[in-house]
């Protein structure tokens, strides 16, 4: 196990979310999944959420169950401020 992860995992909401906007403005790369039909997302008929993270090592925690055939897949931040998708 990673013991920055485990560190970060520890710590309260308000904390991670401060851990990934620091990594997020340091590296200007997120992680999210996708498989072959595209990214993993979550939400209803209502809202659909894109899940993010700030490392691989996150993104790859979550790859199980309903997620297990995605892998973790970088978008570099220029690109999702822009609105432009990711290459393949």
């Amino acid at each position: 196990m990673n013991k920055e992860i485990d560190s970060v995992l520890k710590l309260d909401r308000n904390k991670q979310y401060e851990y990934f906007v620091k990594k997020v403005v340091d590296f200007e790369e997120i992680w999210s999944l996708r498989d072959d039909e595209g990214r993993a997302s979550l939400g209803d008929n209502e809202n659909e959420f894109l899940p993010l993270w700030s490392k691989k090592e996150f993104a790859d925690r979550c790859i199980s169950e309903e997620w297990s055939s995605y892998y973790a897949d970088y978008i570099f931040l220029k690109q999702l401020k822009s609105g432009r998708r990711a290459a393949t």
